[in-house]
């Protein structure tokens, strides 16, 4: 009996001493795995931000100037004619017999609030192509806009 004491002790240590070895391989496989999918990640991400995402555009061999920041004041326009008619709108929904509403919507509050509903569809579309955008942005854009805004306006009321 003593010898199977002995044995099974010796299994145990033994048994020990794998699962330790085992477990060391282990941490030491975890740690480069780690390391190896963070210089991946960091590869990949330095590509994707430079190569994809971020692109240089050239147009004719230069760099295009930028209009995001040329066009903001120049559609504070726009914004009013959004803000306004938007009060107008909510105000004219709470007092509907209004006669100052019915003055600043022509007559009709349901068909002035589709039209102005088409009216930024439509100059969505037509200031998405560029050279519309620039004609209407560059010089004189008050008296342009004016003329747009309300011919628009005036157009999609009466056929809408």
């Amino acid at each position: 009996m003593s010898n199977r004491s002995d044995s099974s002790k010796k299994s145990k240590s033994e048994k020990k001493r794998i699962s330790q070895k085992v477990k060391n391989f282990t941490t030491k496989q975890n740690i480069k795995v780690t390391k190896f999918s963070s210089k991946v990640k960091r590869q990949f991400s330095a590509f994707y931000s430079e190569k994809i995402v971020h692109q240089e555009v050239y147009v004719d061999g230069k760099v295009p100037k930028s209009y995001s920041g040329k066009f903001f004041g120049k559609f504070i326009g726009l914004y009013l004619i959004f803000i306004i008619y938007s009060l107008f709108l909510i105000i004219g929904i709470n007092f509907p017999g209004s006669k100052w509403i019915n003055i600043v919507t022509f007559g009709n509050p349901f068909s002035f609030s589709n039209a102005l509903v088409a009216f930024f569809l439509v100059l969505s579309l037509l200031l998405s192509i560029d050279k519309i955008r620039i004609f209407f942005f560059e010089k004189k854009t008050a008296i342009k806009q004016i003329i747009l805004y309300c011919g628009l306006i005036s157009l999609l009321y009466y056929y809408l």
